[in-house]
């Protein structure tokens, strides 16, 4: 086994430490199996596995990052909603990662997250962004600041899914959600 595979056996050690070092070396290597880790037991070592793969813009992770979403949106169990200066780094890139990867999937997630009351009003709101942004994206990777711009031309038409699911943001919204 060449070295990286030695490394990447680890990701199961009982030590969160250990784990954690196994993912922030994946990070440095870029490797795309970082995505491993957004399942760990541990919070620390899941949101290192968040920062990487949306820091890195690793294409082939954006997919299990998009979906990761889905744990804050049904409140599983292990998966408590970051506050404070952890929702301002977390949050941001599990949108984002919907809004890059593009599908209906994740077109459907961002609403979903928009009218999940028990999510940070502000975060609701940037789900609301990216989805008024999603057929004529900016330039600029609005969590990290670098250019990486998407085609319009690539993105599906979301007006279907808006169609039918974005009244349940409505029946919920409230304060600055309504305006």
């Amino acid at each position: 086994l060449n070295e990286k595979e030695k490394i990447l056996k680890l990701n199961t050690h009982e030590s969160a430490a250990v784990r954690l070092a196994v993912a922030l070396t994946l990070r440095k290597l870029e490797d795309p199996r970082i995505s491993y880790f957004l399942k760990d037991s541990d919070e620390t070592v899941r949101f290192a596995a968040i920062r990487a793969i949306n820091d890195l813009d690793l294409p082939t992770a954006g997919p299990a990052l998009a979906a990761h979403i889905e744990h804050y949106i049904n409140q599983t169990d292990g998966f408590r909603i970051p506050t404070g200066h952890q929702a301002w780094i977390i949050q941001p890139r599990l949108i984002n990662a919907n809004f890059r990867v593009g599908t209906k999937a994740c077109a459907q997630r961002l609403i979903d997250y928009a009218a999940a009351t028990h999510l940070p009003t502000i975060m609701r709101e940037q789900a609301l962004d990216a989805l008024a942004e999603w057929p004529n994206p900016t330039p600029v990777d609005p969590t990290v600041g670098y250019y990486r711009p998407i085609d319009p031309k690539s993105r599906i038409d979301i007006t279907p899914t808006i169609q039918t699911s974005f009244q349940k943001v409505f029946d919920v919204a409230d304060g600055t959600l309504l305006a």
